[in-house]
């Protein structure tokens, strides 16, 4: 009876580890925020996105992690390795020897395999109930309908860690406590998630988001994009729809009015997906493109009602696009962006 005993308090230590390190996260970007006028890494406007970033900048933590800033306030590598995922102990090891090179603006960025933490969109740090972090073990990339997954399940998730069991995770919150999770803080009614969607403050408006930064689920995602007067780099073309058909157009730097132009003069539209049919057959076509690319799509923010819209004028129905926050009310997101993950 003594070492199921002593395994159990072993298993219980490397757990308090755990949420020790997400806490140390948790520090770090709260000493980001600070500095960087409450805004956290991915909520910064243009001009603190290139202090940070360059022009290289994407939402994911690889980026994030790799900046001047938040090496600084992090110190080393192994903070963002929990000692309850021995899958990427090996990367990360590998990490910490080049912690020193690893720099956002020149695209040399530390590997998402060694990082055992996602980050959550709609933390804000004067919303102190939002969630901040939490381990990578989540079922989805929105909190509002994951659960913890767990080694012990069968067969084992993908997102598992080996040191935490079905309904067992690790979170820390705006206001930097790092603490144990179970499912029942999970979905839109949970006791935990509930308040971090009815939050309010902070830099922006509106409900706080729970999409999930660094979540790597596969297959196409919609997401928001900074609105720019001129063209951005980032933009490798866009989707047009002709004929009940949709295509990827190459037109890289283009702005989203120019992508609108462009997609009437050859006979269609920026695409829409108006129903969950619609979106399903893109879906389905869109596997095919080329990986990592953003592209406009038909959908833009009305300022004069104050929602995301279809070029239409039908609304966007948020459900079809899950962990998305066509919701969001920031006055720099004004397009839809598709991108092939």
């Amino acid at each position: 009876m003594l070492l199921p005993a002593l395994a159990r308090a072993k298993a219980k230590a490397n757990r308090i580890k755990c949420v020790n390190n997400l806490g140390s996260i948790g520090k770090a970007l709260m000493g980001f925020a600070h500095d960087n006028g409450g805004r956290l890494p991915w909520q910064l406007i243009p001009s603190q996105q290139r202090n940070h970033f360059g022009t290289k900048y994407v939402e994911d933590l690889a980026p994030i992690f790799s900046t001047a800033a938040m090496k600084s306030e992090l110190q080393t590598a192994k903070i963002l390795h929990s000692p309850c995922d021995a899958d990427r102990e090996a990367a990360n090891e590998d990490a910490q020897k080049g912690w020193k090179g690893y720099n956002a603006k020149t695209g040399n960025l530390i590997s998402k395999s060694a990082i055992s933490y996602v980050l959550i969109k709609g933390a804000d740090m004067a919303r102190p109930s939002t969630v901040l972090a939490a381990t990578r073990n989540l079922s989805t990339c929105d909190l509002a309908s994951a659960n913890w997954t767990g080694a012990d399940e069968d067969p084992i998730p993908d997102h598992a860690m080996t040191g935490l069991n079905k309904s067992q995770g690790q979170l820390v919150k705006g206001d930097g406590s790092a603490s144990f999770s179970t499912d029942a803080d999970f979905g839109t009614s949970g006791k935990l998630i509930k308040g971090h969607i009815n939050s309010s403050g902070g830099v922006r408006l509106g409900k706080a988001s729970t999409q999930v930064i660094g979540c790597s689920a596969k297959g196409p995602i919609l997401g928001l994009l900074w609105s720019k007067p001129s063209s951005d780099g980032r933009i490798a073309g866009y989707v047009l729809e002709k004929g009940g058909k949709y295509v990827m157009v190459a037109t890289r730097g283009i702005n989203w009015n120019q992508a609108k132009a462009d997609a009437v003069k050859r006979g269609g539209q920026l695409a829409a997906f108006e129903t969950k049919s619609e979106y399903k057959s893109f879906v389905k076509i869109s596997k095919g493109w080329a990986k990592n690319n953003f592209l406009y799509v038909g959908g833009t923010y009305n300022t004069g009602s104050k929602s995301w819209q279809w070029l239409s004028g039908g609304s966007i129905d948020s459900e079809m696009f899950a962990g998305q926050e066509f919701n969001d009310t920031d006055e720099h997101e004004h397009y839809v962006v598709f991108q092939n993950w």
